[in-house]
């Protein structure tokens, strides 16, 4: 699981009292992303990136707004199963 392995990055970075920025964030909501079911961790790992002071870029947004058409398509394409 690709999040484990940024979430852990995360903690390693914060545990040596180094901050986060945006690419690492950024990787965490794709990673949460392709996991299809958690969007809700990517609005988190959103919105705490915000919360810290770490000023979102373009590919942030674009990683969270793919995060959430991935749950919309899926919920939108379920009833089409045969």
């Amino acid at each position: 699981m690709q999040h484990k392995i940024v979430e852990n990055l995360l903690a390693e970075m914060q545990d040596f009292g180094l901050k986060p920025n945006a690419n690492l964030y950024t990787c965490l909501i794709s990673a949460y992303g392709r996991q299809k079911r958690i969007s809700d961790m990517a609005a988190e790992a959103f919105l705490k990136m915000k919360e810290v002071g770490t000023e979102p870029t373009s590919r942030s947004y674009t990683a969270i707004v793919h995060a959430y058409s991935v749950i919309v398509m899926i919920k939108l394409m379920w009833p089409l199963r045969t």
